[in-house]
């Protein structure tokens, strides 16, 4: 993979592959078996070319959070997209958070379940710089967004700071419940419908969350 002659695209392209890579072997064999000889050998490569793109996995498991907190957060703007009401814009949010986690399962248990370096890890290394101004920052972009929505519902209610982050992470912390079972297919053992299941009790959170702002 010799970067001599390649265009910013197609260096751009082959950082994505090596993502896409690192992804699989994270979900197959856990963070802690992932190398760079690992990556190299999925791609066909000497494990000499993957550094010329990335320092080491700990830069890796970065950019592929990174980029899975974008995508969360790019698919929940373009759901709320064109919604007047502040309603309509958290349940299109909501609903966007939902098929990002069905769609892109292995992202989504990367960036909310497994066991890999979070932000704090990398405070007193090389990629401090990286975690704090970007990681950080996009890992809470969309939980933000819930909240100044919840916010939103409440008024003219005035509620505390610390209820709306308690709201938004009630939320959050009953929708992630639900859906890793949805993905680890253990609703599907009790019963083959589990996408209903999984849509019921996500409105159910909904219903109630609007319910409570508007009394």
């Amino acid at each position: 993979m010799p970067r001599a002659s390649m265009t910013a695209d197609q260096i751009d392209s082959i950082k994505e592959t090596i993502l896409e890579k690192a992804l699989q072997l994270i979900i197959e064999e856990g963070y802690s078996k992932l190398s760079m000889r690992k990556i190299a050998s999925r791609l066909g490569v000497t494990a000499a070319s993957i550094y010329y793109y990335y320092k080491n996995k700990e830069e890796i498991n970065l950019m592929v959070r990174l980029k899975g907190f974008d995508m969360l957060h790019s698919m929940a703007l373009k759901a709320c997209a064109g919604r007047i009401s502040d309603e309509d814009k958290l349940r299109a949010v909501i609903w966007a958070y939902v098929e990002f986690g069905v769609t892109y399962p292995d992202y989504y248990d990367i960036m909310f379940n497994l066991r890999t370096p979070k932000v704090t890890d990398y405070i007193g290394t090389e990629l401090e710089l990286i975690a704090t101004t970007k990681l950080k920052p996009a890992a809470r972009k969309t939980f933000y967004l819930v909240g100044e929505l919840i916010t939103a519902l409440n008024k003219p209610t005035t509620l505390r700071d610390d209820d709306i982050l308690y709201k938004t992470i009630q939320l959050w912390s009953d929708m992630h419940g639900i859906i890793s079972l949805y993905n680890s297919n253990l609703i599907y053992q009790m019963t083959e419908d589990s996408r209903s299941i999984l849509n019921r009790r996500i409105e159910k959170l909904l219903d109630r969350l609007v319910s409570r702002s508007a009394s």
